[in-house]
């Protein structure tokens, strides 16, 4: 199940989904880029900038909820005029104002005492979140895709993976040494997955 627009108001999976991605420490991210007339799209067309765009804007939004509700609950306890919520509502107020224009925390420049203040509320978008563009091999060859995925690539960070998961789960059923030589050699791209997870968790 993914995220659909919407589920930060419960729309799918919504809040369930929302729920589990809080207690994680990182998010994987695994975007479709392929065409399959049998594997249905929620949105119809293919288009990975744009589903891209939906996670983002969806986790934008189920924080900005939770900066509201602490706002809201801070703004009452500052009138006793004690300073350190004094301080921690301005700081949730400035990260409100950026969330609210679009700006994942993870973006911002908080100092590490800031950071520190709201590690325990885990912001979904304060989390790093490592992308897997899910493409198919035989399609990589058009120019059209290329041009396409190219396009995508530019938006992302560098160390964004392509794997094709329908031939690795094809893969799966050979031996290592089998699957070895249909990749041409190549190691298994879950090996780049693992190092990007540990690289990204430090």
């Amino acid at each position: 199940a993914g995220l659909v627009k919407g589920a930060h108001k419960g729309e799918g999976l919504g809040n369930q989904f929302l729920a589990n991605i809080r207690n994680c420490d990182a998010i994987l991210e695994v975007v479709r880029a392929f065409e399959d007339p049998n594997v249905e799209h929620v949105e119809g067309a293919i288009d990975s900038e744009r589903d891209i765009e939906t996670i983002k804007i969806e986790l934008l939004m189920k924080d900005l909820g939770s900066l509201e509700g602490l706002i809201s609950k801070l703004e009452k306890e500052a009138k006793a005029q004690d300073k350190t919520t004094v301080k921690k509502l301005e700081l949730f107020k400035k990260i409100k104002e950026a969330v609210s224009q679009g700006k994942s925390i993870s973006e911002l420049n908080l100092t590490e005492e800031e950071k520190e203040q709201i590690k325990e509320f885990q912001f979904l978008t304060a989390k790093p979140v490592i992308y897997i563009i899910n493409f198919d091999k035989r399609e990589a060859l058009s120019p059209q895709f290329k041009e396409r995925l190219s396009a995508t690539l530019l938006k992302l960070p560098p160390e964004t993976l392509l794997i094709d998961l329908k031939f690795e789960e094809e893969l799966a059923e050979f031996s290592e040494k089998e699957a070895r030589q249909l990749r041409n050699g190549s190691a298994s791209p879950l090996e780049s997955i693992i190092v990007s997870c540990y690289n990204t968790l430090d």
